[in-house]
């Protein structure tokens, strides 16, 4: 196989560039297939189909239908189903990209005619057309896309779709390595060694005193919780105290004193007795 390249100004007609040597350099830019959203196959009337408008490129050489195109389905068997295929068709010898209908054959369970890819003849599929025995006209759950399937048809894109990360990686590991070689000539093997250790280490320990400090964060939160839990439960009747109590703006301390005494006797309480407020009663 010989080289080749271009293009260039031709001298004296010495850099002739031919269609096929056009057509490769084509599909070094883009993938064979039909452009998104574009050639959809929809239901017409009666027994047609119709291929909206679009483009496809189809082995480094374009298609474009301009118009919605209506294409005839063969009248449907009385008795057998049959599955047609619709493609976009390059054809080397006629020199010439089509759409056509391959009509499929009967059978109780039919299959879609397969596509053809030779040299001379390239097939894209678009869609498929399922004509059930008596169908006298076509509807739009008949037809199948499979402008998506590339498998057989494919939309179209750029031949380079990614920067290949994979080359990058490797650059900067072998930069890496190559200054790590330098430290290591710098503080010996086991330095650098350890350097890297305890580089290491220090990320593991932020780790762990960062989960540290989270779960001491979480316990003390945890515990106030309880306390205020405690200390709002309301109090026994009769004890004085302090207490919190939740409101609209949020929890406040509130006192609340003891209730009054009631003492009987059947003399006199003595002045330690009770407080004031306190209610004494004499009895016989």
């Amino acid at each position: 196989m010989s080289e080749s390249s271009g293009f260039f100004v031709s001298q004296n007609g010495d850099r002739v560039y031919t269609p096929d040597w056009l057509a490769e350099f084509i599909k070094a830019l883009v993938t064979t297939g039909v452009y998104s959203s574009e050639l959809g196959v929809t239901a017409g009337t009666a027994m047609d189909v119709v291929v909206g408008a679009g483009r496809a490129w189809v082995e480094g050489y374009l298609y474009h239908n301009d118009t919605p195109l209506t294409k005839a389905i063969t009248t449907a068997d009385s008795a057998l189903h049959r599955i047609d295929s619709i493609v976009v068709r390059l054809n080397m010898t006629d020199r010439t990209i089509t759409t056509e209908v391959l009509t499929g054959s009967f059978s109780t369970n039919p299959v879609a005619p397969g596509i053809t890819r030779t040299a001379d003849i390239y097939d894209l599929k678009i869609a498929e057309v399922r004509v059930n025995a008596g169908t006298t006209k076509i509807d739009q759950t008949m037809i199948t896309d499979t402008r998506l399937d590339d498998a057989v048809c494919g939309i179209t894109v750029s031949a380079v779709q990614h920067i290949p990360t994979a080359d990058y990686l490797e650059q900067m590991l072998a930069e890496f390595n190559t200054w790590f070689d330098y430290v290591k000539g710098i503080l010996g093997e086991d330095e650098a060694g350890n350097l890297l250790q305890m580089i290491e280490q220090l990320r593991a320990d932020m780790e762990e005193a960062d989960d540290g400090i989270t779960a001491a964060y979480e316990a003390a939160d945890e515990a106030l919780q309880q306390a205020i839990d405690t200390k709002i439960t309301a109090p026994t009747t009769g004890t004085t105290g302090q207490y919190l109590q939740k409101t609209a703006s949020g929890v406040r301390w509130v006192t609340i004193k003891a209730g009054p005494t009631i003492h009987t006797g059947t003399t006199v309480p003595s002045s330690s007795l009770g407080a004031n407020g306190d209610f004494y009663i004499k009895t016989r």
